[in-house]
């Protein structure tokens, strides 16, 4: 209040616990720097890596995955009323994969029968039932699933007695 008619303000000192704080001093010599690392732990680094990669890949081929199988049955289809389908391992001892059955009113199975498993690529034993009206024929063939498309054609098979 006293600023108007000339007199000072009355001045409260500074704490002396308020002193301008020191900067952080290093110790000459000893400057902060990331640490340098050794050669052998980039390759392990490396190393870990490309594991981690091959194993991705490794199981990313083994995963199933929809493959697409086309069963020919041509001028019999008149006469198939149902397929059975089984799909067994080439390499691991005959495992039975998967397995599918199809029913078809009589006369109304398609020349042309299309199926889509989800199996992992490779080779397999597919072995195919085809019941008619009158019987029941088996047909056995080998076939590898790459995903792409797969056709078998059984007609001759089933067109012989």
């Amino acid at each position: 209040m006293g600023s108007d008619d000339g007199e000072p303000e009355d001045k409260k000192p500074e704490p002396e616990d308020k002193k301008p704080e020191p900067e952080d001093k290093k110790p000459e010599g000893k400057k902060s720097e990331p640490k340098a690392r050794s050669p052998l732990f980039r390759i392990g680094k490396l190393l870990l890596l490309a594991a981690g990669v091959a194993a991705v890949l490794y199981f990313a081929g083994r995963a199933p995955k929809e493959q697409h199988v086309r069963i020919v049955l041509g001028e019999v289809a008149l006469d198939v009323t149902g397929l059975d389908l089984e799909y067994a391992s080439a390499s691991s001892g005959g495992d039975v994969m998967r397995t599918t059955q199809l029913h078809f009113a009589p006369g109304a199975a398609p020349r042309v029968v299309s199926h889509d498993p989800s199996l992992p690529d490779g080779d397999y034993r597919l072995r195919i039932e085809v019941e008619t009206r009158e019987s029941r024929r088996t047909v056995e063939t080998q076939v590898t699933l790459g995903g792409g498309s797969t056709q078998v054609n059984v007609s001759r098979a089933l067109a012989s007695p």
